[in-house]
């Protein structure tokens, strides 16, 4: 609309100047564009922006499940850092460039392996090459650090989470895939939505 009005003083000011009627060049110069051309001329840069801001530089995600509580709750959201650990085409998935490596804590984002359109939001235990094991007795997870299923574990040093509950998914996944790590994950920073915490970290 504003870009309009200035085409049309535009126009306006150059018939007063020149004192007669434009030529069609001139008139065409500064004549108003069609509504759907200045919009689009208009919001085209913004969704530009958008669109590679979502492929490669951060995503937002909306936690689904309890399974990351009491860090994370059901409805925060967080933010993902796409390139923390390479840049991939959005569309296949692809790393062109290679950034990092997942470190043990990290909190990743991943593709289901059954099914890719579907976001999985978990911390990051265990890294390839490490031998975890899982004791429902106790409900502990120890990770060996650097200790694959060939090798002797003895001088390894055990990391132990407590009082964890295996998740379907892990369960799934292990039994159909032999509990090989997925790939995709995203290093993130979480923001809560203070209107949705239950309880404190």
């Amino acid at each position: 609309m504003f870009s309009r009005q200035k085409r049309r003083a535009r126009q306006a000011a150059a018939q007063t100047a020149s004192g007669d009627a434009l030529d069609n060049a001139t008139l065409n110069k500064v004549a108003p564009k069609p509504g759907w051309l200045e919009t689009g001329a208009s919001v085209f840069p913004v969704l530009a922006i958008v669109l590679i801001v979502r492929s490669f530089l951060y995503e937002p995600f909306q936690i689904p499940s309890g399974s990351m509580m009491p860090t994370l709750l059901i409805g925060d959201f967080i933010l993902v850092e796409k390139f923390a650990y390479g840049i991939k085409d959005p569309i296949y998935q692809k790393t062109l460039i290679e950034t990092g490596h997942p470190k043990r804590g990290d909190i990743v984002v991943f593709k289901y392996p059954e099914d890719p359109k579907l976001d999985y939001i978990k911390r990051a235990v265990g890294l390839p090459g490490d031998k975890i094991t899982y004791d429902p007795v106790a409900k502990e997870v120890t990770i060996q650090p650097g200790c694959s299923s060939g090798q002797a574990c003895e001088n390894a040093l055990p990391v132990t989470y407590s009082n964890v509950e295996p998740s379907d998914f892990v369960q799934t996944f292990a039994r159909r895939n032999g509990g090989e790590a997925t790939s995709g994950f995203f290093e993130v920073s979480a923001k809560r939505d203070e209107r949705k915490r239950h309880s404190p970290d």
